[in-house]
């Protein structure tokens, strides 16, 4: 979903006993916004009594902004189902422990007359019951929230959602105007009533370190644009003020975390500026240069207005380039004396950014495969914040903000900065975690191919030796083994001179004394010895083996050659024996009595070893491994609880570290809709799953495991799934 940041004008932007100031705006494609003055967490007390207004659900009936006296708390969100803002307060609120209590309702109104199909597929978004959606069919739901802002002395402008937080006695106890996190809402709520907030997670502000480039020459480049379009206007030009170009700056390094007048802290904008009378604050995104971002400005009335405007004195500017190079811009105004700034150039910089953990969204490359031909042994894992007011906008942060983790080091070891070294085949899962909040992370899967070779038999000739060639389909990379050696010539194998004889039928044994002389008549082809000789008879249809004689040379069989009759297995508490076949250079079947096989470490859970000693007429040995995993294990009993259910299990306690649940809304698993609860004890035998989605239908299996060592890295061995059970969360 794009996400832009909403805003409402009502009436003229003067507020009672205060000089007339310039609302400071935004445009995201088009879509002008314009913050309120009161854009933060803080709530604006009301205390007033609650108007009566009825509101059509997305379900086909109404619901009445009055409570029936059955609730604690009526929740009011008005906003737009387009407004970045209006979704993630939505979200948060979905998501929220708080949002389930009986005693709580929250109603979100739709003010931008947004269809009825369209606002079921915003609500459909969310996932939650407990949220009844509202749309517009006039402009009720605008009158009324106008309506309750009045309460709160708010009557210029404001930005969207507008939250309105109601007793049990119908009475508006609190007001809110823009994005708000589900726990700046909750300790509002508990601040008139005690609302329980199951698995609620505390909402914190984390210092984010933010690596760029602040372009202090485009700053320049904007000042001469500005007092030239004032200069056509008649206005007086502005001065560049140093302390308003820092806040400027950081300014634009927060617009790049969050793309808001609101600061990623919560603070409106002003909070940054000089004490004055009179003060604004332009915003952008994405603009290439100084003249791209003032064209932009000038096409749009609120922008043009801050920057003409004669209330104003004083300019700041900031340039802020995140490391893919884009820019964020920045303009604060005031009407205090400015202090020339000194600084130019494109300078680095890391700004470290005050943000609420509620607003941060890491994101990094899901995966990344390497081929098998690809020498590549490193990569930087780049981790990025998605802008929760507009989600095109991902910046890169700091390695030095995470601590960098792999589950695999054997294949891909991380290091502190987040380069990843690829070092085997396999597969690895680096994760990234806030140092300041470890629960806060993002993994990425390294995936190293093997080579996938075709296999093929050169035959040996009177030359040279024979080979099996291995080539990889991928990438062309080869290499050669199972080596045969080169056809020899029998003896004799020249006409009448050898121990063959040349004519046929002449290959008899001669007798005699003597020592015997090669035949170098016609068919004399006789081997003499001091008492008997013998000779290789060459008659049509006898067989001769040439070099496989006992006593001749002995062939290596290399260990392409083997395989087992399975490579894994389940443990039994028994040792594992998987038969063995071994074939020879030419692919036929060696029997057993050339050979003899060992196995080893085959009883428990683990890597098991083949080793096969060749005999006879072959020679060397031949290795295998093959695998035995845990027993597993099968579900016994599985109860729906709030938001969660509890499955019970038979334990596996011999040769078993723990169990791993699996829960999803998918019957296939999907990787988007499972989850997984890892229990790192093996003689537990239940677990509770919390924080679902309140009455879903999950699939649930479990499977044990048990870490062992191979070749000195730890690794899990899996038991095969269970069935799968089904349960219906509350």
């Amino acid at each position: 979903m794009k996400r832009v940041v909403c805003a409402i004008m009502a009436g003229i932007l003067l507020l009672a006993g205060q000089t007339a100031v310039p609302a400071a705006e935004k445009t995201l494609l088009g879509i002008t916004a314009v913050p309120g003055e009161n854009d933060s967490y803080s709530a604006m007390k009301a205390e007033a009594a609650n108007p009566e207004y009825t509101f059509q659900t997305v379900n086909g009936d109404t619901v009445s902004s009055l409570s029936d006296g059955t609730k604690d708390v009526t929740v009011l969100v008005f906003g737009r189902i387009s407004c970045g803002n209006s979704a993630s307060t939505i979200q948060n609120i979905a998501q929220s422990g708080w949002v389930h209590n009986p005693k709580v309702r929250v109603i979100f109104v739709e003010m931008n007359k947004a269809s009825l199909e369209e606002v079921k597929g915003f609500a459909d978004l969310y996932g939650c019951e407990d949220i009844t959606f509202c749309y517009d069919t006039g402009s009720g739901g605008v009158g009324a929230m106008w309506h309750y802002l009045s309460m709160a002395g708010i009557s210029s402008s404001v930005t969207l959602p507008g939250t309105v937080l109601i007793d049990g006695q119908n009475n508006v106890q609190n007001i809110f105007t823009g994005y708000q996190s589900s726990y700046s809402i909750y300790l509002a709520m508990n601040q008139f009533t005690k609302v329980g907030g199951e698995g609620e997670q505390e909402d914190a502000l984390r210092d984010i370190a933010v690596e760029g480039r602040e372009d202090y020459d485009a700053v320049n480049r904007v000042l001469a644009l500005v007092n030239e379009t004032r200069a056509a206007e008649g206005a007086p030009a502005l001065a560049l003020d140093a302390s308003l170009c820092e806040a400027a700056m950081l300014r634009a390094a927060e617009i790049s975390l969050f793309y808001s007048h609101t600061r990623p802290n919560g603070q409106d904008c002003s909070s940054l500026l000089r004490k004055s009378s009179a003060h604004g604050e332009n915003i952008a995104l994405y603009a290439m240069d100084a003249d791209m971002v003032m064209a932009n400005w000038n096409r749009s009335p609120g922008h043009h207005a801050n920057i003409v405007s004669t209330a104003y004195t004083s300019i700041g500017i900031g340039c802020f380039i995140d490391g893919d190079g884009s820019r964020c811009w920045v303009q604060c105004f005031d009407n205090v004396a400015a202090t020339a700034p000194v600084r130019s150039g494109i300078v680095p910089v890391t700004r470290t950014i005050s943000v609420w953990q509620s607003m941060i969204d890491l994101q990094t490359t899901e995966k990344s495969e390497i081929g098998c031909g690809d020498t590549q042994a490193a990569v930087q894992m780049d981790v990025r914040n998605s802008n929760r007011e507009w989600s095109y906008c991902r910046t890169k942060l700091s390695a030095a903000n995470f601590d960098f983790t792999s589950s695999n080091p054997g294949v891909a070891e991380v290091s502190e900065g987040g380069v990843i070294t690829v070092k085997a085949v396999g597969t690895a899962v680096i994760t990234a975690s806030l140092k300041q909040n470890p629960a806060i992370k993002v993994s990425r899967t390294v995936a190293k191919k093997a080579h996938s070779y075709r296999d093929t038999v050169v035959a040996p000739t009177n030359t040279s030796q024979g080979y099996t060639l291995h080539t990889c389909t991928s990438c062309g990379d080869s290499y050669r083994d199972t080596y045969m050696p080169i056809l020899t010539q029998p003896s004799g194998s020249e006409p009448g001179n050898g121990a063959s004889g040349s004519e046929p039928g002449n290959g008899t044994s001669g007798s005699g004394s003597g020592s015997g002389t090669s035949g170098n008549e016609p068919g004399s082809g006789t081997t003499g010895s001091s008492e008997s000789g013998s000779a290789s008879g060459n008659r049509p249809g006898d067989t001769q083996t040439v070099g496989n004689q006992t006593g001749s040379q002995k062939f290596e069989l290399q260990s392409a050659q083997i395989t087992l009759s399975y490579t894994s297995t389940v443990y039994s508490g028994k040792e594992k024996r998987p038969s063995v076949k071994v074939v020879d250079r030419h692919g036929q079947f060696l029997g057993s009595e050339h050979y003899t096989v060992q196995y080893s470490n085959n009883s428990n859970v683990g890597q098991a070893a083949v080793k096969v000693l060749l005999r006879g007429s072959y020679a060397g040995s031949l290795s295998k491994t093959f695998t035995i995993v845990p027993k597993g294990t099968a579900i016994s009993k599985v109860t729906a609880g709030k938001k969660g259910f509890t499955v019970k299990w038979k334990k596996q306690k011999i040769q078993t570290s723990g169990y791993e649940v699996a829960y999803s809304t998918s019957r296939r698993f999907a990787k988007k809709a499972s989850g997984t609860a890892v229990i790192k004890k093996s003689g537990v035998s239940s677990t509770k799953v919390k924080r679902l989605k309140a009455k879903k239908a999950y699939y649930v299996r479990i499977r044990t495991y048990k870490t062992v060592r191979i070749n000195g890295v730890s690794t899990k061995l899996y038991s095969g799934w269970s069935a799968i059970r089904q349960v219906k969360t509350k």
